[in-house]
This record gives structure tokens, C-alpha cells and sequence, in this order.
């Protein structure tokens, strides 16, 4: 069993997270989730974090590892409610004027740092103009999609190079962005499920984060599709 003092910052960080745990969040939607009422989650991973470095400079060396465990997990807690809560909330959006090339090039910057560091790239081109939309949302699908390409070219062990183009059609106000990568590509057998929520390919990933992007995109009246390039990789467009 674990030493002690581990022990006991263990049954800390659990009150931590009970305390951030309320049944008030219901799901609102369709399909597959009518009707569903689930425990509703708030986790603040930097409160549990916070205690737990606490109790770690107190800790013998032997000890450290167990509790730096316990943060790590606690921290990939935090994202599986933080994608859990984003998609169970009813959306409501904050309407307002995006300059979608910033917005992009914030979204590509948020991953260059992970893509540098396996000898990858992100590429932006094309023409994103400006559309009326809920700016955070927007960024946060747009992340959500480059970080699922990393995450293919990562999990294959591929160089990644992913690329985010734009296409902006002045006229009748509509927006393509692509973001597609030279991952494995998305099998034929389960193309039609990437967007459900719940699933997934991944051994760490919680069935959310596609679902989320088209949530989001439904919600602003577009739609997202995904398709495998001729060369190799997927090719996700949104519009």
C-alpha cells in the first residue's frame, strides 16, 4: 500500500475535489442524451493542486513521487470535467463581431510549443474575414480541432504538420476553415461516430472534444465534416 503521509494527502485531494461536486448541472440536448440527468461537476484543479504541493514539501523524497501522481491525475481530472461541463451547459452565445485571422492565429500559437517539440509545424493560410459569432467558443472549437491532429500524429508517432486554411467568401458571408493533418487518417468504420459524444479511439480521451466542436458549430448554424486526404491524414471543415 502507499506510505502513510501519501496516503493522507490522497484522502486530501479527494475532500478537495468533493467539495466541488454539486448536482446542479443537467444535460439539455437530443439523441442519444434526451433525458439525461448526470451528477453535475465543478473541479478547480489549481485549489487541489495548490494542497498538494503544500503537502509535498513536507514529504520525505521517498514519498514525493506518490503525491506527484496524485497531481497528474488530478489535473487530467480537471480536463475531463472542464470538457464534461462544456458540453452538458446549454450554450448561450455571446454574439458579437470576430476577426477570425487573429482568432486563428491564436489557436495555431496555443500548439506550436507541443508541435515544435516533435519536430512539427503548424502552417496558417488562406482568408478568414470576419464573422459574427461568439469569440471564445469559436477559439475553443478551433482549438479542439488542432489539438485532435496533433493528438493523431502524436499517438502514430508521426512528425506533425498540421495546416489551418481559410476561405472566405466575401459575397455571401461564408466561412471554410479546414485544419487537417498527416495523422493516420480516420478509419472508414468509424467516421460517422467521431462527433458522438462519449466516443473515442484514444486510450486518455474522454469522447468529448469533437463532440464539443460540433456543438459549437451546430449552435453558430454551420456544420463540421471530416474526411481523409488522398496523401494520408484527416481533413476536418468546418462552414
Amino acid at each position: 500500500g502507499w506510505p502513510r503521509p501519501a496516503a493522507l494527502v490522497f484522502l486530501g485531494v479527494v475532500n478537495a475535489i468533493a467539495g466541488y461536486v454539486h448536482a446542479d448541472v443537467r444535460v439539455e440536448g437530443r439523441g442519444d442524451h434526451a433525458g439525461a440527468t448526470p451528477m453535475g461537476l465543478r473541479l478547480d484543479p489549481t485549489t487541489v493542486r495548490a494542497e498538494t504541493v503544500l503537502e509535498l514539501e513536507r514529504l520525505p523524497l521517498d514519498y514525493r513521487p506518490y503525491v506527484q501522481g496524485i497531481r497528474d491525475e488530478t489535473e487530467a481530472l480537471g480536463q475531463v470535467v472542464t470538457n464534461f461541463l462544456g458540453f452538458a451547459r446549454p450554450t448561450e452565445l455571446a454574439l458579437a463581431p470576430v476577426e477570425m485571422t487573429a482568432l486563428v492565429e491564436r489557436a495555431a500559437d496555443e500548439l506550436r510549443a507541443d508541435v515544435r517539440t516533435r519536430g512539427g509545424e503548424v502552417i496558417v493560410s488562406g482568408q478568414f474575414g470576419r464573422v459574427e459569432g461568439d469569440e471564445v467558443l469559436l477559439r475553443q472549437a478551433l482549438s479542439n480541432l488542432c489539438r485532435n491532429a496533433f493528438e493523431a500524429c502524436d499517438q502514430a508517432r508521426i512528425v506533425p504538420r498540421i495546416a489551418i486554411d481559410g476561405h472566405w467568401d466575401e459575397v455571401h458571408g461564408v466561412l471554410r476553415i479546414s485544419v487537417s493533418d498527416n495523422g493516420p487518417g480516420v478509419p472508414d468504420n468509424i467516421a460517422d461516430r467521431v462527433f458522438r459524444p462519449f466516443f473515442t479511439t484514444k486510450a486518455q480521451g474522454t469522447g468529448l472534444g469533437l463532440a464539443l466542436v460540433q456543438k459549437i458549430v451546430v449552435t453558430h448554424n454551420g456544420r463540421v465534416t471530416v474526411t481523409n486526404d488522398d496523401g494520408g491524414g484527416a481533413r476536418f471543415v468546418v462552414t
